[in-house]
């Protein structure tokens, strides 16, 4: 097999990502639906994730920028040394960089959460 597609539907969008094999190529669509209540924020590619780990800073800019019913694309993140379009941009293909993650994605959560609640 040299080709896998695959596709997924919410409320918010439809996602779809098409893997070629044979040329390294990933594509990802995302369309959008409209709904008036809904922020959406594009990626956020900061290139300041100095050696392609993810920085503290990152929890901050993220955490501002969540909204209750908003679709947060974070990043063009890197899964592999070799697919970086340029430098500095975080990637998710070490033990190092997924761990930086976790703090960036629970501070997110946390501020979900209480938006929630109100």
């Amino acid at each position: 097999m040299k080709h896998i597609s695959l596709s997924t539907s919410t409320e918010l969008a439809q996602i779809s990502i098409s893997v070629d094999i044979e040329f390294n190529e990933i594509a990802i669509s995302v369309v959008l639906f409209s709904r008036p209540s809904s922020v959406v924020l594009a990626p956020l590619t900061r290139q300041r994730s100095y050696g392609n780990v993810p920085q503290p800073h990152a929890i901050l800019y993220y955490s501002q920028r969540t909204s209750n019913g908003g679709l947060l694309i974070a990043e063009a993140t890197g899964v592999s040394d070799t697919a970086q379009g340029y430098p500095d941009t975080p990637g998710i293909w070490t033990k190092e960089q997924v761990e930086a993650w976790k703090p960036i994605v629970d501070a997110v959560h946390m501020v979900i959460y209480r938006l929630e609640k109100i």
